[in-house]
Parts: C-alpha cells; structure tokens; sequence
C-alpha cells in the first residue's frame, strides 16, 4: 500500500504541444506506477482548502468522481474534521475554520482576521524583526 501526504499539491503538468514529453502530470505517472502491480492500493492524504497546484484551480488528486472516472478506480473518501495541530483557542484555528466556511460558500472578498491567540497583525516594516524575535526565542 502506498501512502501519499500532502495530495493536494499533485498537479497534472504543463500544456501539451508538439513535444509531448514537455508534458507531465505527476497524477498520471503516480497512477501508472501505483497500479502497474497487482493489489496495489494507494491512499492520498490532503487538505482541499490548501492552495492547488500551480496554475490549477482545484487539486486533482483530491476529485474522487474525476478519479474514479480517469483511472477507473474504485474509491472513497473520508473528511476529517477533528483538530489535532492547534490549541482549542487559538485564533489560527478560528480563522481556518472561518476562511473554509467562506470558501465553501463560495463568498469572495477578503477575510476579516478575528483577533485571539496566537494571532498578530503587523505592519510591513515591522515582519522582519518580529520574525527574528520569535526565531531567537523559540528557534
């Protein structure tokens, strides 16, 4: 069994031209040799609200009924939703939770930070320093 974290960044390559090996998907090659074995099973861990591949709009890795069609797989897939990584009150946690809501309804804009832990604002010339303090002190 293959385990693939992180399957929201698989991207399907560049555009196709005269020279088709100028033309990668790593979707492709990852399927190809997954299930060039026999009882070969692949798991493919990822977050959908993280950002797609460069220059797509969705990752395909993560498009159950599009893997199911192109590689005609039988799958399934699961969703977690219990936090592990963060603080119950930390304001990291609260925005995630708050910029999902907003993409999954769709809303454009920019979001409005909600203040709390773990949460600072600052201004451009003040990133660096902050940044070499919190290093110097928490490595």
């Amino acid at each position: 069994m293959g385990i693939v974290d992180e399957a929201s960044m698989i991207g399907e390559g560049g555009v196709r031209g005269a020279d088709d090996f100028a033309y990668r998907s790593l979707l492709d090659d990852l399927m190809e040799y997954v299930y060039g074995g026999e009882g070969c099973r692949l798991v493919l861990v990822g977050d959908d609200a993280q950002l797609p591949p460069v220059g797509a709009d969705e990752s395909p890795a993560l498009q159950l009924n599009r893997l199911q069609r192109e590689f005609a797989l039988t799958a399934a897939s699961i969703r977690l939703t219990d936090v592990v990584r963060q603080e119950l009150d930390s304001a990291i946690l609260l925005n995630a939770h708050h910029l999902r809501l907003q993409l999954e309804a769709d809303q454009t804009g920019f979001p409005q930070p909600h203040p709390g832990v773990g949460l600072v604002r600052l201004n451009g010339n003040d990133l660096q320093e902050t940044l070499e303090d919190l290093y110097n002190r928490h490595g």
